[in-house]
């Protein structure tokens, strides 16, 4: 038994799988059987200890084939179910949920008048007897639908190229397609459970149909919760990049403006040094201006004082040496006024001379004027 027993349960034992595996389907067999309107735990037997172990004993063996699956580095339902990106994990549930939920409701709708389902249970007959074809109807169209577009939209992704891409990004229209499938579907499903689970309805008693469905609409609404997680996340993310783009341009703009700002400053500097150069320059040629140009609050040089003085005194050589007697002038016998005596002195110096006696004596000038007229 020390070699048999390592070698039947141990690390990687094809034994124990095999045993694993022909007790999960034994128990899938007997909880069909026990747990239907025909088995002994069925809905109206009022056998709950029944029911409830055998969905325990599947349980059981079903979670000890997966932990022996992942100890083992073997692929797992669990595994394959998380693999699989964007919101397919919960599509896959749903999709065996309401498989399941469509079957126990056809084995219902098919099985209940027989004489191993209802037949002998007379308030297990009514009830059902009472359920409108409408009902089971719409019972059958929205399992039927949900389990049918739940695979279609597993299968998207299961079978989506991942090597073009990478991300398993969804188009608009896909993601716009899908959010209004799972809210119509949780539409469809709130209804539904409001209609069978209430007392007359086809899922009022305690069975597989009442709890399979309560748990497709959890699923659904699980779906749908996901898809508005990821709808929200996908808006955040917008919105941060549009803020990114946002402060990025203002960042640009605010650089433009300080360069903008630090060329007009300089500009401005530039043209108050040329301005101040050109008012520097026409000072400097006002200056040069004035000084060739005799003002009268100038000094007047004694050079030109001396030379007119002496011009006016000098002696001729003609007359009287007597210093600083003018020469005479002779007058002209037609009584006009005589010229000016010829000197040696310069020209500038006698117009001064004569200007100077003009100015010296006006009273001497008006009557002259007045002998002349």
């Amino acid at each position: 038994m020390k070699d048999v027993w390592p070698k039947a349960f141990g690390p990687n034992s094809k034994i124990e799988m095999c045993i694993l595996l022909s007790l999960t389907l034994f128990w899938c067999i007997s909880t069909w059987f026990n747990t239907t309107i025909r088995g002994p735990a069925g809905e109206g037997k009022d056998q709950s200890n029944l029911y409830f172990t055998s969905w325990i004993c599947l349980w059981a063996c079903f979670w000890t084939l997966e932990s022996w699956c992942t100890t083992s580095g073997r692929a797992s339902f669990e595994r394959f179910v998380r693999s699989w990106p964007n919101r397919c994990p919960l599509w896959i549930v749903t999709f065996l949920l309401s498989l399941l939920d469509f079957l126990f409701a056809l084995d219902l709708y098919r099985h209940w008048g027989d004489e191993s389902g209802a037949a002998y249970n007379p308030y297990v007959y009514k009830l059902y007897g009472e359920v409108r074809e409408a009902e089971w109807s719409f019972l059958f169209t929205v399992t039927g639908v949900t389990f049918v577009v739940s695979l279609a939209w597993a299968l998207a992704e299961i079978f989506r190229e991942s090597r073009t891409n990478v991300g398993s990004v969804k188009s608009d229209v896909e993601n716009y397609v899908e959010g209004l499938t799972a809210h119509v579907l949780c539409g469809l499903w709130i209804i539904l459970v409001c209609i069978v689970t209430m007392p007359g309805g086809a899922a009022s008693l305690l069975g597989n149909l009442y709890f399979t469905t309560w748990s497709t609409l959890f699923s659904v609404i699980s779906t749908l919760i996901w898809y508005h997680r990821d709808w929200r996340r996908e808006i955040n993310k917008v919105i941060r990049e549009e803020e990114e783009k946002y402060e990025h341009t203002k960042m640009i703009l605010r650089k433009r403006e300080e360069k903008r700002m630090a060329r007009l400053a300089e500009d401005e500097e530039e043209a108050k040094k040329k301005t101040s150069d050109v008012e520097s320059t026409n000072v400097e040629e006002d200056d040069d201006d004035d000084d060739g140009i005799l003002c009268e609050n100038d000094p007047v040089d004694d050079d030109i004082t001396i030379s007119i003085g002496s011009d006016y005194d000098r002696p001729s050589s003609h007359t009287s040496s007597s210093p600083g007697r003018p020469r005479a002038r002779i007058a002209p016998s037609d009584g006009t006024t005589p010229p000016p005596a010829e000197s040696d002195a310069p020209a500038s110096s006698r117009i001064l001379a004569l200007m100077l006696s003009y100015f010296c004596s006006p009273d001497e000038n008006a009557k002259s004027n007045g002998d002349g007229d």
